[in-house]
């Protein structure tokens, strides 16, 4: 009896351990590819602005969707606080709307520092967009150092919605949503929303803080 009890106790346990390891799974690789300056860990960043992102000019729609999408994967994983800047709060440091051009200068990243009391700046870019199935979606952003003036951390996500080797990626992605309002949104529907994937591109870049 004692030795059927102890079998009986070792494959409940197996049992368990292959439960947690179900539960408790790796995730994926990350997709986007970063790069940090040598001395990027002495950096004080304890409040960064997100500026408009560039490349979707005449979509201010489109454009409200991928701040929102950066904003909010950063604010869960971003070491500091980030504050979303719009075009209005830009044009009144600089009017000529570096923003549309994807360039800022120097003055206007060290003016818009000190207005808003920021440590850095994040300027993003959408180098690729197709909203159409199989989306595609090309990010590209940068931190900007106020005390510099210089790109101290850069990542860049190429999305490909029509590549079945993501799928791990868009899984883990979806699992790590469920305490969101929106985490029910299943493959098919992160597949073929535009908003959804600049969430899913915000999160891959995001995971690389």
């Amino acid at each position: 009896m004692n030795g059927f009890v102890r079998r009986m106790a070792l494959a409940l346990a197996a049992a368990s351990c292959a439960s947690c390891a179900m539960v408790h799974r790796e995730p994926p690789p990350e997709l986007a590819r970063t790069r940090f300056v040598s001395d990027y860990p002495t950096y004080s960043l304890r409040r960064v602005g997100l500026l408009p992102i560039a490349g979707l000019e005449g979509d201010p729609r489109r454009q409200a969707e991928f701040a929102q999408a950066f904003l909010f994967e950063f604010a869960r994983s971003a070491p500091y606080e980030v504050v979303a800047l719009d075009a209005g709060q830009v044009a009144e440091v600089d009017p000529s709307r570096p923003h549309e051009r994807g360039a800022y200068s120097a003055r206007t990243v060290l003016e818009l520092a000190q207005r808003f009391r920021l440590d850095g700046l994040l300027m993003g870019e959408v180098t690729q967009l197709e909203v159409y199935s199989p989306q595609l979606l090309a990010v590209q952003l940068e931190l900007i150092s106020a005390e510099t003036g210089l790109a101290i951390w850069a990542s860049a996500v190429h999305i490909d919605g029509g590549d079945r080797d993501l799928t791990p990626n868009f899984e883990h992605f979806r699992r790590m949503q469920r305490d969101d309002a929106q985490g029910s949104a299943d493959l098919q529907v992160t597949l073929l929303s535009p908003a959804r994937l600049a969430r899913f591109a915000a999160f891959e870049i995001a995971r690389t803080l």
